[in-house]
This record gives C-alpha cells, sequence and structure tokens, in this order.
C-alpha cells in the first residue's frame, strides 16, 4: 500500500472565494498556503489571506492568467510547494494541467488525467456508461461537417434535441431545437468560426423536467442528514453487488437532487443494479 506524500505547502490555482475557503482549511490543518493573482487581482483578498502571493503575468488578462498552465506551474516550483488544489473552474477539469502538476513532482489535488479525459468528454463519458450497461437517452457521437448529415442524425434521435459542447461543463453553450428547420444555422451560430466541428459538439434528446441523480464514492459508512431537501431521495450501498470493488469502509450514495411529476421513460432500472458496473469504468 502506497504511503501518502505528507503535504506542507499547498498552491491554490485559483482565486476569490474558493481559495479563500481552501486556505482556510489548509491553515487549520497546519498547512503553509500559497496565492497567485492576476493584475486585475492585485488587491483581491485571497491574496491576502495566503501565506505567499505570487503574481501571474499582467499582459494575459483577469481569465488567461489563471489559465496560463506553465507560468503557474513556474511559481509552484519556485515556492516549493507539495501539492495544487485547483479550487472549481479554472483549470479543475484540465487533465493538461493535471499532467503537468505530475512532471513537476507536485501532487495535483483532483482526479488522475485518465479519468478526467475519460469523463469529462460528455461522448466518451456515454461510451463508458454503454459499455456498464447503464441506460442511456438517445445521442449522437461528434457530430460531422456535412449539414445532411448532420440532420439524418438528429432525425434518428427526434425532437426536441439538446445541442452541447463534447466537453466543458456548467450548461454553457447548451441549446434546445424543437424543430428541424433552422438546424444547420443553430449549429453555425452555436459554435465559433475557427473550431472545428465534429470534436466540439453533439446532440442529445431533450428531456424536460428530468429526475438528477449524483454519484459519489465516500469513504465513510455514514451519510449526514441532509435538509431541506423537499422531494430527493438517498439510497446507500453498502458491500453488495461485488467483493472486488467493495471494501468495508466504503459506501455509494446516490443523492437525487431533483424530483419531476412526469419522470422520463428512460432510467426505470433499479440502479444499484447498474452503478457498481459503472464504477468499475472510473474507479
Amino acid at each position: 500500500m502506497l504511503t501518502p506524500r505528507p503535504i506542507r505547502k499547498l498552491f491554490v490555482a485559483n482565486r476569490s472565494e474558493i481559495a479563500i475557503r481552501v486556505f482556510r482549511a489548509a491553515t487549520e490543518l497546519g498547512i503553509r498556503t500559497v496565492a497567485i493573482f492576476a493584475a486585475e487581482d492585485r488587491l483581491g483578498l485571497h491574496r491576502f489571506k495566503a501565506d505567499e502571493a505570487f503574481p501571474l503575468p499582467s499582459s494575459t488578462g483577469p481569465i488567461a492568467a489563471y489559465l496560463a498552465i506553465s507560468a503557474i506551474i513556474d511559481i509552484a516550483r519556485k515556492a516549493g510547494v507539495d501539492a495544487i488544489h485547483p479550487g472549481y473552474g479554472f483549470l479543475s477539469e484540465s487533465p493538461d494541467f493535471a499532467d503537468a502538476c505530475a512532471q513537476a513532482g507536485i501532487v495535483f489535488i483532483g482526479p488522475e488525467p485518465e479519468t478526467m479525459r475519460a469523463l469529462g468528454d460528455k461522448v466518451s463519458a456515454r461510451q463508458i456508461a454503454i459499455a456498464a450497461q447503464v441506460p442511456v437517452i438517445p445521442a449522437s457521437g461528434p457530430l460531422p461537417i456535412e449539414s445532411d448529415a448532420i440532420k439524418a442524425i438528429a432525425a434518428a434521435i427526434g425532437y426536441p434535441l439538446m445541442l452541447k459542447a463534447s466537453w466543458g461543463g456548467g450548461g454553457r453553450g447548451m441549446r434546445i431545437m424543437g424543430r428541424p428547420t433552422g438546424i444547420i444555422t443553430s449549429l453555425m451560430h452555436d459554435t465559433p468560426a475557427n473550431a472545428m466541428l465534429p470534436v466540439d459538439l453533439a446532440l442529445d434528446l431533450f428531456l424536460e423536467l428530468p429526475r438528477q441523480a449524483i454519484i459519489t464514492v465516500g469513504t465513510t459508512i455514514d451519510i449526514p442528514p441532509i435538509g431541506g431537501m423537499s422531494g430527493c431521495a438517498i439510497w446507500q450501498l453498502r458491500d453488495t453487488a461485488d467483493d472486488k470493488l467493495w471494501s468495508p469502509d466504503r459506501a455509494l450514495r446516490l443523492v437525487g437532487v431533483q424530483s419531476s411529476a412526469k419522470p422520463g421513460n428512460y432510467f426505470r432500472g433499479k440502479p444499484w443494479t447498474y452503478i457498481p458496473n459503472l464504477l468499475k469504468q472510473v474507479v
């Protein structure tokens, strides 16, 4: 069994509230902290909450500065940190950033790069779910360039459709299309002129008022009570289904975070029958 590497100095590759939260937790654990800040954030509170703070290159701008992997890794090396916490947004879901941390000998606090590559891309994640025999809604793979082929794919899935970027999250770039008319115009409107269409976009069947489930794997058995979540349900599975997957101190938590009077026609099976197979693909 590998012995975890001790973290004595922590770098947060983020700004504002999330950075301050991580600094507070690290301080309570006796870990020294390092902040970075863009020129526009030179008076930002997070800069003053860390033990040390370093400026990012001033020519990149307030957003791009926090995406500059090489500059961030250079600062982390100079600061002599043991680990980097990416916060959320920015580089938190970048497998290239996780790779850069590993190459620099710095612990990346987050998923393995391979996991991010597999699950960060919606098309790839869908294929993992299919391989694990998880029911999925009708959807396309990466869209081709030819307009007639796109129309045929859309017709085969059925309307309404959700157009989405294959990579990324937060709902950015999603567009609902209720009829075939103007689908190509919509695609071109949502796609930057220099973007590669097959890589960037995919189509899903749009479900109105769906029920959503979030699956997390924890290292504790007990789930704290959750208040104020009307219409939600919580299931917990312990040491069932597969001895190779489960260990005595691990639990699967399935939390329904949204309810609906009209559940979809998909996902009607018992979730615990396919969740262990899904976890085998990604854990």
